[in-house]
């Protein structure tokens, strides 16, 4: 076996310096218990949204917390070429931070929202292997085991739970190569972040009993980051965190059922339960400090993160869909209703590039000549972009003119290594034979087309109702709210013309005047009531129908142009309608 590790080696780039006892083990592992091919190219699996959905209500609570600290370990690195994640005990991807640019890259590898990573299916990789050993790993390049991961640096620490249980992890994904001084400095980076995490649910965790921090300070710097312990009302300790074990330098196992004052010199400084400077046994002096009570907090959201909320596996095929054609230098036409997330999946397509003034360039093709001009004469110049066409089929006969003549230039995009992507709520090829969009600039734009989804037509419509109301409420640091039965009939007959973005303002709106408690008819937007709730609600109950009427209006009974506006066949609507035929 030491033989064909030896080899093994040898291919990864390692040449003789010895793998870290760590990864060797793993690759024993893959080569012995698992019976993994280095060299077999599997992408991580994805879990359906179903799937996804179920996860990550399993793991609301540290989901919740965790979100902030992804948000400042990112920050941290400053735009790096890397990923943040956080991952379950099952090794899944739950939430990510990431620069749209290198989205594309890391996709390709299959690191996804919902793609698995355990060390039995993937081989030697940061999550996995992390999980599998319960403690910090660093995987770099070549000491992936499977050839296809050979490119990336790993670095995962676990996040601990109640008697040290691993609940979780934080892991950094890095397409770009790492020494080990700088994997020392991620992954102390990723530790404080893991623990970080461990300690804001650490209280929520232990609400019925008396939880305290340790500290230099009697204000304490950061409380997120101290050393917290739980007693129960005999002063015995019930759970303490990684840190604490750490800081009394003591096994965890030992620790849960001492007697606080086992620890001390001298006993409590006031009392049991009071604040105050307490010396420990081996003569070190710190600050006890009881901590407020966690859960309830009402933090102003970050609208920011509101894109990334809501993966599921349509638009994730979409988004990799589109970074492949984008790669092999393919324009890309992306099609969708108003608020089905065009825009963000055009700016998540973002790819990597080393010149500074590089990004993602906007043309409304709305907006007035006048307006445009400026930008057009940009447009002579610019290189190392995502160039995004947004409302392609609202261009003037002039701006399609002038964009037909820019990229008639032989291999422009290749020569300035752009990327081009053109959104539009209409069918452009339709607008071609109807003779308002030329056809020389329609073929030029339209390298592959991606067409998103309109919300009413995805699977789970309802379950998909209730995660937006669950992810905006985890936003305000909220627990997923109750619907009373008048309100819940309103969203689910609901058609929702304007897609994600109509339902995350309702989620909103509703949230807001709920104050925390179960959401009623009241507290939802007055436009979507009115549309709905026009006599008896409780009558009009068949969900679906009521949706199929709706649309029915909104299209002026039409049943041709409802029929395609709700994705049906003719026949289908009527049958569901009852037979019952209706306009044209």
């Amino acid at each position: 076996m030491r033989s064909e590790i030896e080899k093994l080696t040898q291919r990864s780039g390692q040449g003789a310096l010895p793998l870290p006892r760590l990864v060797e083990e793993s690759w024993r592992r893959c080569l012995e218990d698992y019976h993994l091919a280095p060299d077999v190219q599997r992408v991580a699996d994805v879990m359906t949204s179903a799937e996804l959905r179920e996860a990550h209500d399993r793991h609301e609570p540290m989901i919740r917390f965790a979100s902030p600290e992804l948000d400042r370990l990112f920050r941290w690195l400053g735009g790096e070429e890397c990923l943040v994640s956080l991952g379950s005990p099952e090794a899944v991807k739950l939430l990510y931070r990431c620069d749209n640019r290198f989205l594309g890259d890391l996709s390709a590898v299959g690191v996804l929202p919902g793609s698995i990573w355990d060390e039995a299916v993937q081989g030697t990789n940061g999550m996995g292997t992390c999980l599998k050993v319960g403690g910090a790993v660093s995987i770099l390049g070549g000491q992936h085991f499977s050839s296809r991961l050979a490119k990336l640096t790993c670095i995962a620490t676990p996040i601990l739970g109640a008697g040290g249980a691993v609940v979780g992890l934080v892991n950094i994904t890095s397409m770009r190569p790492t020494d080990a001084e700088m994997a020392q400095t991620l992954r102390e980076a990723v530790r404080r972040t893991a623990w970080r995490i461990e300690h804001k649910t650490f209280a929520l965790r232990h609400a019925g009993l008396r939880v305290f921090s340790l500290s230099d300070t009697a204000e304490g710097d950061d409380p997120a980051a101290e050393p917290q312990l739980a007693l129960d009302d005999n002063g015995r300790i019930a759970d303490v965190t990684s840190t604490t074990a750490i800081l009394l330098q003591r096994d965890r196992a030992a620790l849960i059922g001492a007697d606080l004052d086992d620890f001390l010199q001298g006993g409590w400084p006031a009392g049991r339960g009071a604040p105050g400077r307490i010396r420990l046994a081996d003569g070190r002096s710190l600050f006890l400090r009881p901590m407020a009570r966690t859960g309830g907090s009402r933090a102003r959201p970050d609208r920011g993160r509101a894109e990334h909320l809501l993966f599921d596996e349509t638009f994730t095929q979409a988004l990799q869909r589109t970074s492949a054609m984008l790669a092999e230098g393919l324009p890309v036409i992306v099609k969708g209703e108003t608020g089905t997330g065009k825009s963000v999946l055009a700016r998540m397509t973002g790819r990597r590039t080393d010149r500074p003034e590089s990004g993602v360039v906007v043309l409304n093709c709305a907006m007035p000549e006048e307006e445009a001009e400026p930008l057009l004469r940009r447009l002579d110049w610019i290189s190392d972009a995502l160039l995004v066409l947004d409302r392609a089929e609202d261009m003037s006969p002039e701006l399609q003119r002038r964009l037909t003549q820019l990229l008639s230039e032989d291999d422009l995009l290749a020569r300035r290594n752009l990327d081009l992507v053109s959104l539009s709520t209409q069918d452009l090829a339709e607008r071609v034979a109807a003779g308002s969009f030329r056809g020389d600039l329609f073929h030029r734009l339209n390298g592959a087309t991606v067409a998103l989804a309109p919300l009413r037509a995805l699977p789970g419509l309802q379950q998909r109702l209730l995660d937006v109301l669950g992810q905006e409420a985890a936003m305000r640091g909220l627990a997923r709210p109750e619907i009373e039965e008048m309100a819940q009939l309103v969203l689910y007959s609901h058609h929702w013309p304007g897609n994600l973005r109509e339902l995350r303002n309702a989620a909103r709106h509703a949230l807001v005047l709920a104050g925390g408690g179960p959401i009623r008819l009241a507290h939802l937007p007055e436009a979507i009531v009115d549309r709905i709730a026009h006599d008896n609600l409780r009558a009009r109950s068949q969900a679906e129908r009521t949706r199929i009427e709706a649309a029915l209006r909104h299209n002026g009974g039409n049943v041709s142009a409802t029929a395609r506006y709700l994705g049906l066949s003719r026949a289908t609507l009527y049958r569901k309608l009852g037979g019952k035929k209706r306009g044209a």
